[in-house]
């Protein structure tokens, strides 16, 4: 009987948490069709904080379907989008996670420490942050979590790349220690071997920002199932998610004696 409780709450639990996952919708935007396919993210956040798919608050999206809106009132906004709940004014501050430093770095509305310190993970990681670097900072913090805190609880819509995400999440790096790693929906099309790659991972959890408020363990094989998800992962060595990296594979079988 125990044991049917146990499941049954976890169930509850899994349930809960995902009303909390964002809805990550492909588009192509029609002015800029050259950028490639982008995300329009849909997220429900409440008063508080929430751990949602970054984005940069000082990108500038005014080139972007703005339609008859002028390109200054567009700007402002940044990503977020006119029919978005919570807008610009309603985020006291959003913190992204250094895993290189162990430590969180304010990205609103002081930016240049928390630049610095994608370049210093990105950096750690291998990758030179001063080739195309743009692209190369700009990547590795949209497939990266971020900790929003909101004065009212809303729905919160944005905009943010895909194309270069999907080619950066099937060779995504990750750093010994804890990670915040997006789930992107070409993830669920994967197997499990294929998303996790050379990582050995300790832990992995996700955080319920909407129901209960609190870390949820989360087993590593229900991933392909979490598109939406801040995936916190903690891995024991630097390490490669996706199939780009050298996945270790079993020993031959032996010959019979």
């Amino acid at each position: 009987m125990k044991k049917i409780l146990s499941i049954f709450a976890l169930i509850l639990m899994f349930a809960a948490a995902e009303s909390a996952y964002a809805t990550l919708i492909p588009y192509t935007s029609q002015e800029r069709p050259e950028l490639g396919e982008m995300y329009k993210v849909t997220q429900e956040v409440k008063k508080g904080w929430n751990l949602i798919p970054a984005f940069n608050m000082n990108y500038d999206l005014s080139g972007y379907d703005r339609g008859s809106v002028p390109k200054s009132e567009y700007k402002a906004r940044g990503p977020i989008s006119f029919d978005s709940e919570i807008q610009k004014e309603n985020i006291q501050a959003l913190f992204y996670y250094s895993a290189n430093q162990n430590k969180y770095l304010n990205f609103w509305p002081n930016v240049n420490e928390a630049w610095d310190g994608i370049g210093k993970d990105v950096y750690a990681l291998g990758i030179d942050p001063n080739n195309e670097q743009d692209t190369k900072i700009h990547n590795y913090l949209l497939t990266s979590g971020m900790w929003l805190y909101s004065n009212k609880d809303g729905i919160l819509k944005y905009e943010m790349f895909a194309g270069q995400m999907k080619e950066l999440m099937n060779k995504r790096k990750l750093l010994k220690g804890w990670n915040f790693v997006v789930v992107t929906p070409d993830m669920g099309t994967k197997t499990f071997e294929e998303i996790v790659g050379t990582c050995k991972i300790e832990k992995s959890y996700y955080y319920d920002s909407v129901d209960t408020k609190q870390w949820i363990s989360f087993p590593v094989d229900r991933i392909k199932d979490a598109t939406g998800i801040v995936w916190v992962v903690k891995v024991s060595n630097n390490c490669q998610l996706g199939t780009s990296g050298s996945v270790p594979v079993a020993p031959l079988p032996q010959l019979p004696n």
